[in-house]
């Protein structure tokens, strides 16, 4: 072969060589990574190892962030900006990321939103954290069912010794719904909307913060949270919403003021509920079965204590009501076992159903000229031992006092119109026989007969139409029911029973 022939071929095959090399370097990391390339993802694919810790990074150890993510941008002006709208690079093809890294720019333009959904369902997904301070808002659901989420926290903030929230202006409804890895939450002043549901089931939360410019608390923000011991809300809150704290069944304290929450976790502060001054809206089971609540403070512009509000709060033994709350509804108090006494203000118009069921402790109640109705089951299995319903009650409905075993006095007015069925089935105190032994022991034997007195202000004419239709299911078969009209000079009516008392369901 000659010299000029060899050198062709040689040519020839650096050439292809270098055709080679070059179609390698152009291939795009999504053919080799196996994730989705288009205008809207970045071209690149890492992932480093960043440990969360502000103090052990160096300048030249700075986090990464994550590369892969879809982008939109929003606006067109100098004003416009990137929302992440996809991430699935680090959930599919067997890539289950523990760690994302959220960037601060995109194409030299802030990133300032995650859009609804993005991370639900990473299961892998246990540490986010967020460069610079663009981020603004979390959209709805964004890391919904991300259990294993333990730290959501902006590297700038990173040495505050909490997992920290910062620069955020919203958090979107369910936005970290179901993540029950989370613990300690504080958020920035920037903070301004919370969604419903945003934090619901995050069953390891111990304590917030909220800061000033978040004034409602939505529906179910916090539901479930069965671990959240502490809440600092803002000063501004004016409303609670429907099951914001339901279910938070070791919550303790709320209180618009600082508190010192105990370092160790065995250390728990003596229960204490002060709702900020402005708060005027509590919504229906705003507080239901948070077993571990004793005490709460309601403030001036409450004026309805909504139904279940505080339905199973079975330790709270006392109740400060400092507006004029008018309506107390349906099942506000059931439940609450360990009230043994309220007093209700001078505004109150009704008391409704079941308010006050199995209110085992509750002895004494004070009642108010304003009142005129007091529902179905108000106080069916309470501990109350007398009442005196004052003028202006015209309605006791169905059961209202069943089943009231240590009521022994009852004071009716002359307003009264209409005394439901069963209003006072099973009611009332044991008769015992009494009887001395051989040793000279005084022995108690019941007899079966409930005694109680009932006492009616007015005449025995107007009693007669309050129990036209009948009396039923007062006291029990053996009950020797007798009325004294005061209106008619102290005069004693007999009771006849129309209808046998049954067993209650």
């Amino acid at each position: 072969m000659t010299k000029k022939r060899s050198f062709v071929l040689i040519a020839i095959v650096v050439i292809m060589a270098l055709s080679v090399l070059g179609l390698v370097a152009c291939k795009k990391p999504a053919d080799v990574d196996g994730v989705k390339n288009d205008n809207n993802l970045q071209t690149e694919q890492t992932t480093p190892n960043y440990n969360g810790d502000k103090d052990e990074v160096s300048d030249d150890e700075s986090p990464v962030a994550s590369v892969g993510f879809g982008f939109e941008l929003v606006g067109s002006d100098e004003n416009a900006y990137y929302t992440i709208t996809d991430a699935s690079f680090a959930n599919i093809n067997g890539k289950k990321y523990a760690e994302i890294i959220i960037p601060d720019v995109y194409n030299e333009k802030p990133v300032k939103a995650i859009n609804n959904e993005v991370f639900k369902k990473f299961d892998s997904l246990s540490s986010v954290i967020v460069l610079g301070h663009n981020l603004e808002i979390i959209g709805d659901g964004a890391f919904r069912d991300c259990a294993a989420l333990a730290t959501f926290e902006f590297f700038e903030a990173a040495d505050t010794g909490d997992y920290t929230i910062v620069p955020l202006k919203s958090i979107g409804n369910s936005a970290f719904m179901n993540c029950n890895a989370l613990g300690k939450l504080v958020f920035s002043d920037k903070l301004e909307t919370l969604g419903l549901g945003a934090f619901r089931n995050c069953s390891k939360l111990e304590s917030i913060v909220i800061p000033e410019k978040v004034t409602e608390i939505p529906a179910q923000t916090f539901q479930g949270c069965s671990s959240l011991r502490y809440i600092q809300l803002s000063k501004e809150t004016t409303s609670i919403g429907a099951e914001a704290f339901d279910k938070c069944t070791n919550l303790l304290v709320i209180s618009e003021n600082e508190i010192d929450v105990p370092d160790d976790n065995k250390v728990k502060l003596p229960s204490s509920v002060i709702l900020p001054s402005k708060v005027t809206s509590l919504g229906e089971k705003a507080f239901n079965a948070c077993t571990k609540i004793t005490n709460i403070t309601l403030p001036e512009g409450i004026v309805n204590i909504n139904e279940g509000t505080f339905y199973g709060c079975t330790a709270m033994a006392e109740v400060t009501l400092q507006g004029e709350i008018v309506e107390i509804d349906d099942n506000a108090f059931r439940n609450c076992s360990g009230i043994k006494k309220f007093t209700t203000p001078s505004s109150l118009r009704r008391i409704g159903k079941n308010a006050f069921r199995n209110t085992s402790k509750l002895e004494s109640i004070t009642l108010n000229q304003s009142l005129h109705t007091i529902d179905d089951g108000a106080f069916l299995l309470s501990g109350i031992k007398s009442i005196n319903i004052l003028g202006g009650v015209t309605y006791i409905g169905k059961e209202a006092f069943a089943e009231c075993k240590k009521l022994s006095k009852v004071v009716f007015p002359a307003t009264l119109s209409v005394i439901g069925d069963g209003a006072f089935r099973e009611t009332g105190v044991e008769k015992m026989d009494v009887s001395t032994g051989e040793d000279g022991v005084e022995i108690e034997t019941p007899t079966g007969i409930l005694e109680i007195t009932y006492e009616f202000t007015g005449t025995v004419e107007q009693w007669n139409a309050v129990i036209k239709n009948g009396p039923s299911f007062w006291g029990n078969i053996n009950s020797q029911i007798k009325i004294i009209c005061n209106g008619s000079a102290g005069e004693q009516v007999d009771l006849v029973l129309t209808q046998v008392p049954v067993e209650n369901e």
